[in-house]
């Protein structure tokens, strides 16, 4: 008989033969001191990375992390490489009282695992200093001055909102500089800056390259492939339940069938006697019994089948996940080019009051000629930020679709091969039941041939249909 082959995927780049390997394991958890005397608890993994890159300290290390590592180490890569299709983390808990349940600490473990890496098997976060460090720096990484200088500053509110008030009264500049230019304006505490951006967002009316309409329309298509993916998705997770039930469905009714031929040896042998049909009615038993054991083989079948399957299409629960990391990859890019095109327009207000200026007022001149110049530097680094991450949304974009491309063609290939040796497996056990039943061996050949037939080439139709 045929076996149900197991789920082949593509060696991805983060394979034991590959530059860098990492692991989650052996998760523990700990307890601290909490808020009034009482105990907190976590759990902590065990982080262990075999590397081959240079400027590691050991070819093998291992650190323990808990899951606000992770947290902290998603927003760091985040705002390091602006405009990358950086893989997204797990999710948080929503539930508290299950986050210490095994099933999710297990659940929780291969995402992490899954997590790293994605991120080990990217050609350049891989070589990055901040998952280097997050990788091989032990013991907490808040006590670690390299770690905690490379978090990115996140200005408060009341920053912004004091920042703004001095800038209504003139006590300070209005003028983005060229650092800040070719950083975000959501990281900035200027909120009269983000405001400038959001109105230009809104305005448009600059010209826009025509590369630039094609990287959006491929936004676009992203935003729709992420949306039919989460219906596809559920269709996914639709048919896992669907099968899931089906082999439930055959082994109840296996069991119940042997439940009715023990009643039936019990209490039927008695009445057959009377009837003289004791022969007929053991045979019944017999066929009661051989048809309740193929149902259950069926159902434990189904069993590896649903789990196989679950398995495979995971692949489009994972790609859902990475559909809004790389709609914020474009995004960085489109708030970028937003940036550069706000300080043009800084820069031709300050240039039309300048030329309409009375000269005589000498300071007000030079105050004016100061800030034109910061802003020519200011669009200059923004400009180099737009081509920077345009480049990189190019880059990233042919990378992301090579990689679903393997990862579609495998998962497509491991859930055709499952569901055709399942089928045949099946197709034997209904087979071997038909004979025990009495089937004649023409009938048999005759179920063998369709059998064949509708597992393999789809024959021709008749002549004239």
């Amino acid at each position: 008989m045929s076996s149900i082959p197991s789920p082949r995927f593509p060696a991805p780049a983060n394979a034991k033969d590959q530059p860098m390997y990492v692991t989650v394991s052996e998760p523990v958890r700990k307890e601290v001191p909490g808020v009034l005397g009482m105990k907190a608890s976590h759990i902590e993994y065990l982080v262990t990375t075999r590397s081959q890159l240079p400027g590691w300290s050991s070819p093998e290390v291992s650190v323990r992390r808990r899951f606000r590592d992770f947290v902290a180490l998603a927003e760091l890569l985040k705002a390091q490489f602006r405009g990358y299709f950086v893989p997204p983390r797990p999710e948080k808990n929503a539930v508290e009282g299950q986050r210490m349940s095994d099933a999710f600490i297990e659940e929780r473990r291969v995402g992490l695992q899954k997590y790293l890496q994605k991120l080990a098997a990217h050609p350049v976060i891989s070589r990055s200093e901040a998952l280097q460090v997050f990788l091989e720096t032990t013991g907490e990484l808040s006590n670690n001055l390299r770690w905690m200088g490379m978090l990115p500053a996140s200005a408060s509110i009341m920053e912004g909102t004091a920042k703004f008030s001095m800038q209504l009264i003139g006590r300070e500049s209005k003028v983005v500089d060229p650092v800040a230019a070719a950083q975000p304006a959501a990281r900035s505490k200027d909120l009269m800056r983000a405001m400038k951006e959001a109105a230009q967002g809104m305005r448009g009316g600059r010209e826009v390259p025509l590369e630039e309409l094609d990287l959006r329309r491929l936004r676009e298509s992203t935003e729709e492939m992420r949306d039919q993916l989460a219906v596809t998705s559920k269709a996914a997770e639709k048919l896992v339940g669907k099968l899931d039930q089906l082999g439930a469905t055959a082994g109840d009714l296996g069991l119940s069938l042997f439940k009715v031929a023990k009643l039936e040896e019990a209490e039927g042998g008695a009445l057959a006697s009377y009837t003289g049909t004791l022969r007929y009615s053991s045979g019944l038993i017999a066929d009661q019994k051989r048809t309740a054991a193929a149902l259950v083989r069926i159902s434990k079948m189904m069993g590896k089948v649903t789990g196989r399957v679950a398995l495979e299409l995971g692949t489009l629960h994972d790609s859902l996940a990475a559909m809004p990391a790389a709609v914020r990859g474009y995004m960085s890019r489109e708030h970028q080019m937003i940036t550069w095109h706000t300080l043009e327009g800084d820069l031709e207000a300050k240039q039309k009051a300048l030329a309409e200026l009375d000269k005589i007022k000498v300071k007000r001149v030079d105050d004016l000629k100061g800030e034109i110049s910061c802003l020519e530097l200011s669009i200059s680094a923004a400009k180099a930020g737009y081509d920077k991450i345009k480049a990189v949304n190019l880059a990233e974009t042919a990378r992301f679709a090579a990689e679903r491309r393997a990862e579609y063609s495998q998962m497509l290939e491991n859930f055709t091969a499952t569901q055709v040796a399942a089928a045949e497996r099946m197709a034997e056990v209904w087979v071997q039941l038909a004979a025990e039943l009495g089937a004649t061996p023409e009938q048999l050949a005759a179920v063998k041939v369709n059998n064949s037939g509708a597992l393999g080439v789809v024959s021709q139709p008749p002549a004239g249909a």
